[in-house]
């Protein structure tokens, strides 16, 4: 867990922009035993989610996009050994967060496309900076 001590302020000094200054010090914290893989959609997969639900209003990748993040086994020895594993089961999730009509899937999916339809991120540590119970909804 960290633990805000408070903060201070950097004064606006000609082009120089105000910026918090936050003490932090380091306290135990919980360490999930997990790693974590974050998915944004590319713009082929907004391509893709448009001409299937083409009723629906148009969707572009946006740098503010909401990751999907998917908690992996967090040992591994290669950073690509959770993505080679799981990449199947993310992009059939993908898809159905878009559409739960699997006639509207693209028919064949492989780890490139996956690639051309993707960005992600992979992550070895999660620290839980809550307070409250972790759960499953």
């Amino acid at each position: 867990m960290f633990i805000s001590e408070g903060i201070q302020f950097i004064k606006d000094v000609g082009n120089v922009l105000i910026l918090p200054k936050i003490k932090i010090r380091m306290a135990y914290g919980d360490t999930l035993n997990r790693g974590a893989i974050a998915i944004t959609p590319k713009q082929a997969y907004h391509d893709w989610a448009n001409a299937a639900l083409s009723e629906e209003e148009p969707t572009q990748p946006n740098e503010k996009d909401e990751a999907t993040m998917y908690l992996v086994d967090g040992n591994w020895t290669d950073i690509d050994e959770p993505l080679l594993k799981h990449w199947e089961d993310i992009f059939a999730n993908e898809l159905f967060l878009t559409t739960t009509d699997e006639d509207l899937w693209p028919d064949e999916i492989d780890l490139e496309m996956f690639k051309e339809w993707f960005n992600y991120s992979i992550g070895s540590i999660l620290i839980d900076l809550e307070e409250s119970e972790l759960g499953i909804d």
